[in-house]
Order: structure tokens, then C-alpha cells, then sequence
């Protein structure tokens, strides 16, 4: 394939996973021989400072539509000067403002990607949203999973003529630390049966559910990998639990594998997700996983021609929480069986994989039918 030029546009700068797979996506097409550049909108929380080929559009959160306009300016320009071949975008304000400039300068592919189902896209976006691709405005529509894919089809035939479905996929790279050194680098006990999970201390991420069920499972510990606006809240619902809990913080992308090798079970409580990258790299670090049973998760954890990698929970219910922890933690067959399952699954959802469709759908190959 002949080298080609890509810029990566995302809504705000912050340590998140949606974040990390643009960065991941344009390091990866630079590897292959083609330019590729990371553009954020706007600076929410500061993070990849030693990343290359990196732009900030602005320097604060956005939070008006002046904003939005200096942004929208600075885009065409940027655009225009650096003529890529291809503008791929991510997360609703991105997908707007992204692909608008790349239609005022000319760029020739403009790529819409949804990482989150349409019912968390405010009202004005979605329309918006659905009169970018009527206008022609979105080349192409990417959405990480087929819920979300299902989710959008509501926006009408001219957007479901443009998506295809790109499933997340990660790289976890080798751990550095052994599970003694990395249950000390956390401050974990080296004893105890320690659960996990990791994601912005947000409404979105439900923590509150599990906090409530750790309060009827004694003995067990909880790491919580993440940093967000909830903290003290709950960090107050936590106080019951004393020192079974552990507040992590957020941790760089380098310390994941640690991370999880230091644990017995991963969760994941969320109200909502796209394609949950920290499931899938629960599921390539052979881990158990308990999770929320919304049908992005579901979808990969519990394919319909393969056994199931997780136990799946109501996300509202924390006796149920509370039961299923206390089963999976109480038998080590069950989670044996868990972990093989999930290995199986893990190869599904390779960081090559996605990078591959993502190259070809750059480059003006054919796009592929949704599933």
C-alpha cells in the first residue's frame, strides 16, 4: 500500500481509552509507513505530553459555541495546509467538527467513529449527527461494536449505506513486574483475594455498585484503578469498607499489565460502553471478569458460538453484584473455566485486527458491511 496521509481527531485531551486508541491507531500508521498525526480539540485534563506529532486546537475545556467556531477555524486551517488524505474522527464533537473541516478543506475521506451507543449523544448532536450523513459530510460511519452499529441505524438509510463495524482491539504488552512486586508497587496484600477494576470515577462507570456490594462480601479487597469527578463521593461510600479498599488513582497505560496481573478477578459495574477496552484486556491478561450485562459487553464476553468469558450482572442490582463476586471468588474451577473461555474470546479483539480495517478504510478500500 503507498504511504498516505492521516490526521486522527478526538474531542478533548485526557488519559482516556477512546483517547489511547487514536494515539495507539496513528503510532501504528506511522509504523506502517505513513504519516499520521493526533489532533485534540481541547485540553480537558493533561496527558501523552512526550507523545510525537501530538496538536491541542485549545488550551481549555470547550464549553460554548465561540469555542467551537475557533476550533472549527483552526481545523480548516490546519487542514488545508497540511492536505491529508484522510481525517479520521472520534467521539460525537470530534465526528462533527472534525469531518466539517475536513469537508471545508477538501480532504477526500472523513470518518465518523462511534464508540458509544446514540441514546448517550445529546439531542441537537444526534441531529446533527444524522445531516452530516445525509450531506454527504461522513464518507464513512465506523462504530466499535454491533449494539452501537444496531444504535445508530435509527439515523436512516443514508448512514447505515456509510457504517461498517471496527471492533476495538488491544496490545497488552508484557508485564514488568511479578504478582508479589506488583501487588507491592499498588500497595495490596499479598494474601488476600483482591478484585479489580479500572475507568473514570464517573456516573457512567457505576463504581457505586460495587461499593455496595463489597459491603456483604467480607475478606475480599477492591483496587480502583481510575480518577474522576465522583472520587469523594465515593470514597464516602467506601468509608464502611476501611482498608479492603484501595484507591489507585489513574494509572499510565504502561502500568495496566502490572495492574491487572496483580489481581484475582477484574469488574466492570458501567451503566454503558461501546466496546470496553478494559474488559478486553482483562480477557488477554487471562482474567475472570464480572461485569454489567448490557449488550456491549455481552457481545463480547458471551458470543453466541463460544462459552462465556464472564459472569454478567444486572448494573442496578448490588445483591447480585455481591452474589456473583462471592461465587466466582469462592471456586477456583469456576474461574479456571472463566479464563479459558475468555483466552478463546481475547483473539478476537487484536490490536492488529483493527488496525488493519482501519488502514484499508483510510486508504479508500472498499468498506465492509455492518454486522
Amino acid at each position: 500500500m503507498p504511504p498516505r496521509s492521516f490526521v486522527f481527531v478526538i474531542s478533548k485531551l485526557d488519559p482516556g481509552g477512546a483517547q489511547l486508541l487514536q494515539l495507539q491507531l496513528a503510532r501504528e500508521m506511522r509504523s506502517r509507513g505513513h504519516r499520521a498525526s493526533t489532533w485534540f480539540l481541547y485540553l480537558e485534563r493533561s496527558a501523552y505530553e512526550d507523545e510525537p506529532d501530538v496538536r491541542v486546537l485549545l488550551a481549555r475545556p470547550a464549553r460554548s459555541p465561540l469555542a467551537y467556531a475557533v476550533i472549527l477555524w483552526r481545523l480548516v486551517a490546519l487542514m488545508r495546509a497540511e492536505r491529508p488524505d484522510a481525517v479520521c474522527c472520534a467521539l460525537p464533537l470530534a465526528n462533527l467538527l472534525g469531518a466539517l473541516a475536513g469537508w471545508l478543506a477538501g480532504v477526500g475521506t472523513r470518518v465518523a467513529t462511534h464508540h458509544y451507543p446514540i441514546d448517550t449523544i445529546s439531542g441537537l448532536k444526534r441531529l446533527t449527527d444524522r445531516l452530516w450523513a445525509r450531506a454527504g459530510i461522513f464518507t464513512h460511519v465506523v462504530a466499535v461494536s454491533r449494539a452501537v452499529a444496531q444504535s445508530f441505524a435509527r439515523q436512516g438509510p443514508h448512514y447505515r449505506r456509510r457504517m461498517s463495524v471496527i471492533a476495538n482491539g488491544v496490545a497488552l504488552p508484557p508485564r514488568r513486574l511479578d504478582r508479589q512486586a506488583a501487588r507491592r508497587r499498588f500497595g495490596l496484600p499479598d494474601d488476600a483475594f483482591v478484585l479489580g477494576t479500572a475507568g473514570r470515577l464517573a456516573e457512567q462507570k457505576n463504581q457505586w455498585v460495587l461499593l455496595e456490594a463489597m459491603k456483604s462480601v467480607p475478606g475480599l479487597h477492591v483496587a480502583m484503578a481510575g480518577a474522576g469527578p465522583l472520587e469523594a463521593e465515593l470514597r464516602a461510600r467506601a468509608a464502611p469498607l476501611g482498608d479492603r479498599i484501595h484507591w489507585l488513582g489513574a494509572l499510565p497505560p504502561e502500568e495496566i499489565p502490572d495492574f491487572l496481573g496483580a489481581l484475582d478477578l477484574f469488574v466492570l459495574p458501567s451503566l454503558f460502553e461501546g466496546m470496553p477496552l478494559a474488559v478486553i484486556e482483562a480477557l488477554h491478561a487471562r482474567l475472570p471478569i464480572v461485569a454489567s450485562d448490557i449488550p456491549t459487553i455481552s457481545e463480547v464476553v458471551a458470543p453466541d458460538d463460544a462459552p462465556a468469558g464472564a459472569v454478567l450482572v444486572p448494573h442496578d442490582d448490588p445483591a447480585a453484584w455481591a452474589d456473583a463476586i462471592r461465587a466466582v471468588a469462592a471456586d477456583p474451577g469456576r474461574r479456571a473455566a472463566l479464563v479459558a473461555a475468555g483466552e478463546t474470546i481475547a483473539g478476537r479483539f487484536t490490536f492488529d485486527a483493527m488496525a488493519d480495517a482501519y488502514e484499508h478504510l483510510l486508504a479508500g478500500a472498499r468498506r465492509s458491511d455492518p454486522a
